[in-house]
């Protein structure tokens, strides 16, 4: 593992302890479920000097196992048969999973709805979100084969949430579902399709939302599931694709059964007021899905997400609430062509990938300014907070401009990131008590000599006087 001594200098007998902290990523697998290991952080000190053999391995890293497999995982021997009933045992376990209850008592309710109307109706409308389930497994199918084809690597259940794009998709669907219960905007379809939304009332409505509902399933889903999935995988192709569409097929025959017995559904309550009462307290539990969904993403986002998702709330609200039945088509067009374009930029704006930070900033610490200063090194330190909408437009406008950047490199400035967020962080402490500033965003630099700070920049456009301050400090 070659590193560098960074700017120790070695010279005669002299030594350098040299800090190395290494990270250690890795995982656990058996043949159907992973664990990952939290290794921490493990930090050891070498010692450099200037006669020591700095080119000889401490350690040497192992070669791979004899006999061991391309994939690295040892299926389970199941036979064909007893796979099967346990894809299907998983598929029906997926009706009971936490992820999933939120959408099933929608569609079952909307079915409860079309059948006081017409049988027919809702047998057709209940197959037809059965239709959705196994679409999502089929797509499921698809791509294992695709990947064993062509890649010659394995599908992992429950993958897609793995993806920050993919998950911040879910997110804001719940949001939109939810404000659907809450009643906030309809989605009215012709007369001859019947029913009034996504939520199940019409065919295509139906298939959407079967297939939201297996979407759902899969980060709660594990143990028999994994097993069953895990299976299908080592076998050919025709088996495995039957295993995947098993699964599938367990999670949507309740449904079947449901639509096609009218007596199962006469034993439910009369349609009332507490439909209404059930399907907005809906609303909620998906918002709580979000949430837990939100919780997955990376820090850098989920903030972005959050601000998104009140934007795109506004934009249905205001596409459903500000035109009325009564409206003229060109208002309801003008209405909804701007909330449209609203969301757009908002997406633009909060969706786009994080920016990477051209300054290595380092976290406030209550002596660390003291001590690059006693080494002769300027410190610049940037109070800021999450809450702190100005600190954002200064961090834009002066501390991603690559030419300050270039200056804080080239001076060899210690750079600090001083968190003021909450009330018993030390640089808030700092920031209060030490340097008597009201608030922030605030900007200090340091110079060896001087305990003040030689330069104080409060605002959010002092990029050009920070770049003259920093040209003024000698070399490196």
């Amino acid at each position: 593992m070659p590193f560098t001594a960074g700017n120790a200098a070695v010279k005669g007998g002299e030594s350098v302890l040299a800090e190395v902290k290494v990270s250690i990523e890795g995982a656990l697998c058996s043949g159907s479920l992973c664990r990952i290991p939290n290794f921490r952080d493990l930090i050891t000190q070498v010692v450099i000097t200037s006669d020591a053999a700095m080119n000889n391995a401490r350690f040497n890293l192992p070669g791979p196992v004899k006999g061991s497999q391309a994939t690295g995982v040892e299926w389970a021997s199941y036979s064909a048969g007893f796979a099967l009933l346990l894809a299907l045992a998983a598929g029906l376990s997926l009706n009971i999973m936490p992820c999933v209850w939120p959408v099933l008592p929608v569609i079952v309710m909307r079915i409860v709805e079309q059948a006081k109307q017409n049988r027919g109706k809702s047998v057709i409308l209940g197959f037809a979100f059965c239709a959705g389930v196994l679409l999502f497994f089929a797509c499921l199918a698809g791509a294992n084969i695709i990947l064993q084809i062509f890649y010659g690597t394995v599908l992992q259940w429950g993958d897609q949430f793995r993806s920050a794009g993919f998950v911040t998709a879910m997110v804001l669907l719940l949001v939109v579902l939810a404000l659907f219960m809450f009643g906030v905007f309809t989605i009215n379809v012709p007369a001859s399709i019947a029913g009034k939304s996504f939520s199940g009332g019409s065919f295509a409505g139906s298939i959407g939302m079967g297939f939201l509902a297996a979407i759902l399933s899969t980060p709660c889903s594990f143990g028999i599931l994994a097993g069953a999935f895990a299976w299908a995988q080592g076998q050919p192709l025709p088996l495995a694709t039957l295993a995947i569409m098993t699964i599938g097929a367990g999670m949507a025959i309740p449904y079947a059964i449901l639509t096609s017995m009218p007596t199962l559904i006469s034993r439910l309550p009369p349609a009332g007021r507490w439909m209404e009462i059930f399907k907005q307290s809906i609303g909620f539990v998906l918002l709580i899905i979000a949430v837990k969904l939100l919780a997955a993403l990376p820090d850098v986002r989920k903030v972005s997400v959050l601000y998104f998702a009140v934007v795109l709330a506004f934009c249905v609200w205001m596409a459903s609430g500000w035109v009325g039945y009564n409206s003229t088509a060109m208002r309801k067009w003008l209405v909804r062509i701007i909330a449209a374009a609203l969301a757009i930029i908002a997406g633009w704006f909060f969706l786009k990938p994080p920016a990477v930070e051209i300054i290595h900033w380092q976290k406030y610490e209550a002596n660390s300014i003291e001590n690059a200063l006693a080494q002769n090194r300027p410190v610049l330190v940037k109070f800021t907070a999450e809450w702190c909408l100005s600190c954002l437009v200064a961090d834009k406008r002066v501390y991603r401009r690559q030419d300050i950047a270039d200056l804080i490199k080239e001076k060899d400035v210690l750079a600090i990131k001083a968190d003021t967020t909450m009330k018993d962080y030390p640089a808030t402490y700092a920031l209060q008590n030490i340097y008597k500033e009201p608030g922030v965003p605030v900007s200090m630099l340091f110079v060896s000599g001087k305990k003040e700070p030689a330069k104080i920049w409060r605002g959010i456009d002092f990029g050009n006087d920070l770049k003259k301050a920093l040209e003024e400090l000698p070399p490196k």
